[in-house]
């Protein structure tokens, strides 16, 4: 049963896996609303659960991508090519991608790993 860290209203309410797995819908609705959970496995706390302290905007989660280095951005506007591209019978556009990337410092040992 859900119960808060030594029975006081302070802190996280700590909420075994099995009855958090059950009542999923309770628990986000309650955190929705701003209440905090810590979900333990056999008496040992495993995740938290809580609202972000504020919703991200498109372009914070870009700069956390691109800081992490999950993603790549030269700062530039996109602009796409003036004609259209097209594809040989028989090739991939993942192929063309791959090849694209293998004169580029730094990817090749990617692209590499993830054609091997």
């Amino acid at each position: 049963m859900a119960r808060r860290r030594d029975n006081t209203d302070d802190g996280p309410v700590r909420v075994p896996v099995g009855e958090f797995r059950t009542q999923l819908s309770r628990f986000l609705r309650r955190a929705r609303a701003g209440e905090t959970f810590v979900l333990e496995e056999r008496g040992r706390p495993i995740a938290r659960l809580e609202m972000p302290s504020h919703p991200l905007t498109a372009m914070e989660k870009i700069r956390r991508m691109i800081k992490s280095g999950e993603a790549h951005w030269s700062g530039r506007r996109f602009t796409p090519p003036d004609v259209p591209v097209h594809v040989a019978a028989g090739t991939s556009v993942a192929d063309i991608i791959i090849e694209d990337r293998r004169g580029r410092p730094g990817e090749s040992e990617e692209v590499e790993h993830l054609r091997g």
